[in-house]
C-alpha cells in the first residue's frame, strides 16, 4: 500500500511542477506551463490511487484482484496523459496561452508560439504511471497469498446447526430508573457506585 501512496504522490508532485516553456513569437516572452494546465487529470488520479491504497487494506481478496485492475487503468491513464503532453506540448500549453494572449484556437494558437521546451517532469509522471501498473501487477500475483482482512469488517458466520445465540433482554426503564435510584442512594451513604 506505502508504493501506491509513493507513486501516487509522485504523480501529484510531478502534475504541479512546471511541465514546458514556451516562447511567444510575438514579443519572445517566456510562459510556464505547470502540469496542472497541461494534464489537469493527473490530480484526480493520484487522490484515487491514494483511495485506492485505503480501501486495498480491507478488501476480500477477490476486491483485490478488481482493485488491481482499476489501478493498472490509472496508471496507465498517467501514462498516456503525460504522453500526449510530450508528443504534442502545444496542445498542451493552449488553454495556457489563450488565457495570458486571449487567442483561442488551435491553429491561431500554434501562430503565436516560437519554441517549446519541454521540462523533466512530464517523463516523472510516467515514471510514477508505469510504478502504478506494475504495483498493479505485483498486487494481482500476491493477492490470494495476502492474510485475510480483520474480523470488524467480515459479516458475522453461523455454523450449520448451532442455534444462534440470543441477544441479552434490554433492561426496561423502571430497571434503569431502579438502579440510577441506587446508586443515588449509595452515594449518599458515602459509598462510590463505580467502585
Amino acid at each position: 500500500m506505502a508504493g501506491i501512496v509513493v507513486a501516487g504522490g509522485l504523480v501529484l508532485v510531478a502534475w504541479n511542477a512546471p511541465w514546458m516553456t514556451v516562447t511567444l513569437a510575438a514579443d519572445s516572452s517566456a510562459l510556464e506551463v505547470r502540469g496542472a494546465s497541461a494534464a489537469p487529470a493527473l490530480s484526480a488520479i493520484a487522490i484515487a490511487c491514494v483511495a485506492l491504497a485505503g480501501a486495498l487494506s480491507i478488501a476480500a481478496r477477490i476486491l483485490r484482484y478488481v482493485a488491481a485492475v482499476l489501478l493498472a487503468g490509472l496508471g496507465l491513464g498517467v501514462v498516456l496523459a503525460s504522453q500526449s503532453v510530450i508528443a504534442d506540448p502545444l496542445a498542451g500549453a493552449e488553454g495556457s496561452i489563450s488565457t495570458v494572449t486571449g487567442v483561442a484556437g488551435s491553429a491561431s494558437v500554434r501562430s503565436l508560439v516560437s519554441s517549446t521546451e519541454l521540462s523533466f517532469w512530464p517523463y516523472v509522471a510516467i515514471v510514477g504511471g508505469v510504478l502504478l501498473v506494475l504495483l498493479a501487477a505485483g498486487i494481482a500475483a500476491t493477492a490470494h497469498s495476502w492474510p485475510a482482512s480483520g474480523r470488524r469488517y467480515a459479516s458475522p458466520q453461523v455454523e450449520p446447526g448451532a442455534a444462534a445465540a440470543k441477544p441479552a433482554a434490554a433492561p426496561t426503564p423502571r430497571d434503569v430508573v431502579h438502579n440510577t435510584a441506587d446508586d443515588w442512594d449509595s452515594l449518599t451513604g458515602g459509598n462510590d457506585p463505580t467502585d
